[in-house]
């Protein structure tokens, strides 16, 4: 199953896996035993750069390895039309960056993977499915659950 990343759930895996100290941090690995296929857009890279480097401390070196195997085995969404429907997500109180990834969700037809309780409010309200995290029952490498 296809399935649209937000930016803070990528960040909290790659941060597990950190904490878990797995040897040689892979990114693309991250999801080779998910029962998902990620899709995530450029615009999450971007914002998911510069949350590794102030979260995490990261110089940009490494940053941009760390993307770079997530690039393997992750879908990237290049384009997303922004449209009237789409700026109703901001008069629910939305983020102009969480107006991009319902929106992307949305235009896509992917379901979209976050923790945010308004975020996933707003997508219900509007028709776009979620898929909170812990319901994908996903298994990280040590088959726990997230």
């Amino acid at each position: 199953m296809k399935a649209y990343l937000d930016t803070n759930i990528l960040f909290s895996l790659i941060k597990k896996q950190i904490e878990n100290r797995i040897v040689g941090i892979q990114p693309r690995e991250i999801f080779n035993n998910y029962k998902i296929e990620p899709v995530i857009s450029s615009f999450t890279l971007l914002e998911l750069g510069k949350v590794l480097k102030r979260e995490l401390g990261f110089c940009w070196e490494v940053v941009f390895k760390l993307l770079e195997g997530l690039l393997e085995k992750t879908k990237v969404l290049e384009e997303v039309k922004i449209d009237r429907f789409s700026f109703k997500f901001l008069q629910c109180g939305l983020s102009l960056e969480d107006l991009l990834h319902l929106t992307f969700s949305r235009s896509n037809e992917i379901p979209i993977v976050t923790n945010d309780k308004h975020m996933i409010n707003v997508a219900k309200n509007f028709g776009i499915r979620v898929l909170p995290l812990k319901e994908l029952k996903i298994f990280t490498i040590e088959n726990k659950i997230i």
